[in-house]
């Protein structure tokens, strides 16, 4: 990624920016709504409603693909704010690793489910509107591997975002550094 920390508005208060912070809990939320409509239309019986639910699951996941790139070209033209003075560097390179994976998955994740429909021949229409392109043509065995491949990105994203809650709350509550407030809105770590 480009390192911008220089020239970024976050370089002069030490905290994203306030589109940053936007972009990043709307996602959290969309994500959420996603995999929880995933998950309980998986285990409806068929029925019209299953078939609502798998539309609403299509199109947040769509939706979060949308934002993805948003948030990506956002975040390379503004950068980052600098790291906290003191960091460890395990800590910062842990956090860096872990950043890059949820980008990884959070693209994954939407474009292995759009492979699983492209290969099952079925329209993808996003809320009902916006009819989207087949990725491949129909195929049982392209959709298994997007299937593993969505699932098993289901697990890791989970994982790393209990990983990622996991620091910001320990940052927050054992080490009482700034690096929680730098991802919300307000006064900015030193007052600013």
């Amino acid at each position: 990624m480009v390192d911008s920390t220089a020239s970024s508005p976050g370089a002069a208060t030490g905290r994203w920016s306030n589109g940053i912070i936007a972009l990043h809990w709307l996602m959290l939320l969309l994500i959420a709504a996603t995999m929880t409509m995933g998950w309980v239309a998986e285990e409806a019986a068929p029925s019209p409603a299953k078939i609502e639910l798998f539309v609403w699951h299509k199109s947040l996941g769509i939706t979060v693909l949308l934002f993805w790139f948003i948030r990506l070209g956002w975040r390379l033209a503004s950068g980052a704010p600098p790291d906290l003075p003191g960091q460890p560097g395990w800590q910062v390179s842990l956090a860096k690793l872990v950043h890059r994976g949820l980008y990884l998955l959070m693209v994954l994740m939407p474009l292995s489910g759009w492979v699983i429909n492209s290969a099952a021949d079925f329209p993808l229409k996003v809320f009902w509107l916006f009819p989207l392109p087949a990725l491949v043509g129909p195929s049982e065995s392209v959709e298994e591997i997007a299937e593993v491949v969505h699932i098993g990105s289901l697990w890791l994203l989970l994982a790393l975002i209990g990983l990622h809650v996991a620091a910001a709350l320990w940052h927050q509550f054992q080490l009482r550094d700034a690096t929680l407030s730098r991802m919300w809105w307000g006064r900015g770590p030193g007052g600013h």
